[in-house]
């Protein structure tokens, strides 16, 4: 009696180790632990779970002090965490530097919602990541902050509003010098600075910037035009114009020049001319302002994104009603099946195959209470299986309860073996039709 209450409660002590508590984890990638200011530092914001997700993961609006940050989307995964596959989902980002220093990256509380192991039913968890950090370098000796720019490829390109052969005096020509940068933001283009020139005027307007966003790449671009007033007959030339950028990739400066241009000026009879186009440059330079543009919501008139957001409002109605339908009926489905005799066989098999004794004892009586064929695996295997599993069964049932030792593999699996057919003979006499009493009595002499 003894040996039999050592053994059992060594069994399960091995089936509770056995049992695995659910994972989650959170964490933050960087490619890399220090950059220049307006280097971009590629983040992954990485989510895990061993079960899964039951509701999506929202970040929200992701933040860093003393950096720009730039979201560009979202993607599911498996990775080997701990020796396992779990599934999970990586949230790309740009971070750009703004200012020297430690960039710290602080710790990101991200709330989920996944099942334990063995379950269904969504649980919420908050995540914690690791606070991370960054050493940004400062803009290096020998160029100015105003003119740094950090860059995996720079084009620049220039643009006249006419023909440069026949300039006369008082004529006005606008020059537009475009540029596009790839990896870097619209905010970190450095503004044209124009030459002087003896001999011509120059008023620059306002540059036109924007920032273009892929799935996993940013640029950005630049377009700035000034007007040439020419004053004075004679040849001009305009120097060459130079852009410096820093690559991230090569470690190296580049230098992108625009070649400088001579100009013939000639006589213009109309020596007027000259005073009015001055004049009216002048004044655009005085009264330039900002120009005023109807109210719009994310490009929209007020009118327009009323229209979208009713009928987002309602397409999210209707999705949140087909979820909920489709909801309710996998948990419907999930509760017949976790009630059903299939599923507890399924967990009695895979008692059996993990040689399991604990999780033997619990299966056996769930799943011979769901067939209500017999009180017991002995009664049972008796009524449906052959002679031959009769015996298989006592040799596993004596090694289970009378030997000293555990019944070897090829009893677990005997037995394994030894149900399914049993259970088969039951399932093919339980679909066979009841034969109906015709209440007829065969007469004695």
């Amino acid at each position: 009696m003894v040996r039999k209450f050592v053994l059992t409660l060594f069994l399960g002590v091995l089936g509770f180790t056995g049992l695995q508590a659910q994972k989650l984890v959170a964490y933050v990638s960087l490619n890399k632990s220090d950059a220049y200011i307006g280097e971009p530092v590629s983040m992954t914001v990485s989510v895990h779970t061993s079960t899964w997700f039951t509701e999506g993961v929202d970040l929200g609006n992701l933040q860093v002090d003393d950096a720009l940050t730039v979201y560009f989307r979202s993607v599911s995964n498996r990775k080997q965490i701990g020796g396992k596959a779990m599934p999970g989902v990586d949230f790309l980002y740009n971070l750009y530097p703004t200012k020297a220093g430690t960039l710290t990256i602080p710790e990101i509380k991200i709330h989920v919602s996944s099942p334990p192991e063995g379950g269904y039913e969504g649980k919420p968890h908050v995540l914690t990541t690791q606070a991370k950090t960054i050493q940004v370098r400062d803009v290096p000796l020998g160029f100015s902050a105003d003119d740094w720019l950090v860059t995996t490829n720079l084009t620049v390109s220039e643009n006249w509003s006419a023909p440069l052969d026949s300039v006369k005096v008082g004529e006005v020509l606008e020059r537009t010098i475009s540029r596009r940068a790839s990896g870097t933001l619209a905010e970190f283009i450095p503004s044209i600075r124009w030459d002087s020139i003896a001999g011509v005027s120059i008023y620059p307007k306002r540059p036109k910037v924007d920032t273009h966003r892929g799935k996993t790449a940013v640029s950005a671009s630049q377009s700035q035009t000034a007007s040439y007033l020419f004053e004075k007959e004679g040849y001009v030339t305009l120097p060459a114009t130079s852009f410096t950028y820093w690559s991230p990739y090569t470690k190296k400066t580049v230098r992108k020049t625009l070649d400088s241009v001579r100009i013939k000026v000639v006589p213009n009879p109309d020596l007027g001319m000259l005073e009015t186009a001055k004049k009216n440059l002048e004044a655009t330079q005085v009264t330039e302002v900002p120009e005023d543009k109807p109210l719009t919501i994310l490009g929209l008139t007020p009118k327009e994104f009323a229209i979208w957001a009713s009928l987002g409002l309602f397409a999210l109605y209707i999705l949140y009603r087909i979820n909920r339908w489709a909801y309710y009926g996998y948990k419907k489905q999930r509760k017949a099946l976790l009630a059903s005799e299939v599923y507890a066989f399924k967990q009695l098999k895979k008692a059996l195959t993990k040689k399991e004794s604990k999780a033997f004892y619990t299966a056996r009586q769930h799943w011979l209470a769901k067939t209500q064929a017999a009180d017991s695996l002995s009664s049972f295997i008796k009524a449906y299986g052959s002679a031959e599993d009769q015996e298989k069964y006592q040799a596993f049932d004596k090694a289970l309860f009378e030997a000293s030792t555990n019944p070897t593999d090829g009893q677990w699996k005997d037995l394994g073996q030894s149900l399914a057919q049993a259970r088969t003979q039951w399932l093919a006499q339980q679909a066979q039709p009841a034969v109906a009493d015709s209440g007829w009595l065969n007469p004695t002499g």
